[in-house]
């Protein structure tokens, strides 16, 4: 059972909801606990900070576009990252993954970056021996992109712009670092955006609390006896977790119904994403028709939460043959006889999965 540690900080307003209130319209495509462990692949890459127009159905991979608003997508954006060949996008997707760290825990996302000493660690403090996967090289800047599902979603347009409809965002995350320090932020912020662009609410990626440092779960100090720490040497803890949450406006469509998607956008620090192992164990959407009066300050709560990381896993789906149709992450059918080594999405049946090669 979780139970609730500290506030990680001390000005946070905190978030009164009336729980009959929201319903969770998160997609089903953000269920790690559901995943298969193995490759997390990104649905779409875009190149600038900014997606394109969703509501066109510009879904790269065919096998999962008749699944596309039911499911969500998730893609990456920016730097050099507007089709999976790129060099960034190569070395950003080999560290992409679910892995299952068992316990209360159990299945989640992880991101390794190409020095992140994650196995090293759990191996010789936790005399555990896995093969998280680290990213293949260097991944610039970048952002990871979650959005919310049309049919689920509140929506505003020009016969209801009065009303101050929301959405309730929450992640759930767990940093580890080769070397935590509270100085440097893995992630420079984290907020919502519709896909014109425009932050919902407005300023709210400049707000106090929207970056995640590479110190964001460490150890509480021991203190000696006069409360000062005994150690200035920051310690990962894997038992420590932390839910930022934070309100967002609802999402936007015309007169004509068309919609336009809300988004969670989390703008990461590539040089620090090298050194890093960032595991997020949720990503929740939830939504209202009433209208709450918010603070677009996130809040920080730290939970605990066990694993069990001696049976950490991490597989990989093998191809053994007996796939329908193969395609790489363009969308494009290719044939299994002359592919090269990467990810791909296989169809079998009714089935879709990941493979590596």
């Amino acid at each position: 059972m979780k139970k609730l540690l500290l506030l990680v900080a001390t000005a946070f307003v905190a978030i009164s909801v009336n729980a009959q209130e929201w319903e969770d319209i998160t997609p089903s495509g953000y269920d790690f606990s559901s995943m298969e462990v193995g490759p997390y692949v990104p649905q779409a890459f875009f190149h600038g900070a900014n997606h394109a127009d969703l509501s066109n159905n510009k879904v790269p991979v065919p096998t999962i576009a008749d699944q596309y608003y039911n499911n969500g997508l998730f893609f990456v954006s920016g730097g050099q990252y507007n089709n999976p060949e790129q060099p960034y996008a190569a070395n950003l997707q080999a560290g992409l993954a679910i892995v299952d760290l068992g316990g209360e825990v159990g299945k989640v996302m992880a991101l390794s970056g190409q020095n992140s000493k994650i196995n090293e660690t759990l191996e010789q403090f936790y005399g555990v021996k896995t093969s998280i996967p680290l990213c293949a090289g260097g991944v610039n800047w970048f952002n990871l992109d979650w959005t919310s599902d049309p049919k689920n979603t509140p929506t505003v347009n020009s016969a209801n712009m009065d009303k101050n409809y929301n959405i309730r965002v929450r992640i759930v995350y767990n940093v580890f670092a080769n070397t935590p320090d509270e100085t440097i932020n893995l992630v420079n912020t984290v907020y919502t955006q519709d896909a014109e662009d425009n932050v919902r609410p407005k300023g709210q990626q400049n707000a106090a609390n929207t970056n995640i440092t590479t110190a964001a779960t460490v150890k509480d100090p021991e203190l000696d006896e006069d409360g000062d720490p005994i150690s200035d040497v920051l310690e990962w803890d894997p038992t420590k977790w932390i839910v930022m949450e934070w309100f967002s406006n609802c999402a936007q469509s015309d007169n004509s119904g068309t919609w336009i998607p809300t988004r969670i956008k989390m703008e990461m620090n590539g040089g620090a994403v090298n050194n890093t192992t960032l595991f997020i164990k949720e990503i929740k959407f939830f939504g209202t028709d009433t209208n709450v009066v918010t603070d677009i300050t996130p809040v920080k709560t730290a939970v605990s939460y066990t694993p069990d990381l001696a049976s950490v896993i991490q597989g990989v789906s093998e191809t053994k043959g007996g796939a329908d149709k193969t395609y790489n992450l363009n969308g494009i059918e290719v044939n299994p006889g002359s592919m090269s080594k990467g990810i791909f999405i296989e169809k079998r049946g009714n089935k879709t999965v990941k493979v590596i090669r």
